[in-house]
């Protein structure tokens, strides 16, 4: 008599879900920031702006509105960017 092997039927009957943590972590928010990229570097890291002025220089000369915040954590996701290259 052929006995059936429980784990073999659950994986040939059952089909395997995705892990979503890995498909969550390949995934790359796109920034409003992103074209003006090195424009903020720049400004920031070379020529000592500070986040609140480079806010008003985005506001004035590129039309667009962030926080500080928002600011500050696409310039800290930039630089780790740049470590792992």
């Amino acid at each position: 008599m052929k006995t059936l092997n429980l784990d073999h039927l659950k994986e040939t009957l059952i089909p395997k879900s995705h892990d979503h943590n890995s498909l969550r972590q390949k995934r790359r928010y796109n920034s409003k920031l992103d074209p003006y990229r090195y424009e903020i570097l720049t400004l920031y890291n070379e020529l000592d702006y500070s986040l609140g002025t480079i806010q008003i220089w985005l506001h004035e000369k590129k039309g667009i509105r962030v926080s500080r915040s928002t600011l500050l954590t696409r310039l800290k996701y930039w630089e780790d960017l740049k470590s792992k290259e």
